[in-house]
């Protein structure tokens, strides 16, 4: 039995190659861009908690300052929960 490959085997196999390294490098390149947003929204959403965490704390430690006078806290204590507890992005920073 004879193995003996036409120019047009090599051809058309180097051609089916050519196409599965290009599909590879694609879905590649887009599986990297989908961490790298995967990694943006996590330092985003982190940030965002990080800054509900700030306006809480500093209110309660505002309040206690002033006597009492919870006036500002009215407003920024439920703004500071809904940042630390959403998964929305509602900061656009």
């Amino acid at each position: 039995m004879e193995n003996y490959r036409t120019i047009e085997d090599i051809q058309a196999y180097s051609a089916g190659y050519a196409a599965a390294v290009a599909d590879m490098v694609e879905r590649d390149a887009k599986r990297r861009k989908r961490q790298r947003a995967a990694a943006q929204r996590r330092k985003h959403m982190l940030i965002q908690k990080l800054v509900g965490f700030v306006l809480v704390t500093a209110n309660v430690l505002a309040a206690y300052i002033m006597d009492g006078d919870i006036t500002a806290a009215v407003v920024l204590v439920p703004l500071g929960i809904y940042l630390m507890l959403t998964k929305e992005q509602v900061l656009e920073f």
